[in-house]
């Protein structure tokens, strides 16, 4: 049995099951025969672990972002 991808129109959610070998890699036009709204579906893609390891340190410059809204704001009362 094919591989089904289970798609549903983003205007009005009625739902379809499509073979996957149906969708191109880059995307296919979907018609949706209910309310005739059209929009570009991609293949599903593939989520594979990745091992903590492999991933990149997280460099902390003491970054305060309570203190960056408050300057912004600031700014923003004085522009005004």
């Amino acid at each position: 049995m094919p591989a089904t991808m289970m798609i549903s129109c983003p205007s009005c959610s009625t739902r379809y099951d499509l073979p996957a070998q149906r969708l191109a890699a880059d995307g296919t036009v979907i018609k949706c025969a209910s309310c005739g709204y059209s929009w570009l579906e991609s293949r599903a893609i593939e989520i594979t672990s990745v091992n903590p390891q492999q991933l990149p340190a997280v460099i902390d410059h003491d970054y305060e972002p309570d203190h960056e809204v408050r300057r912004l704001v600031e700014a923003n009362r004085e522009a005004q």
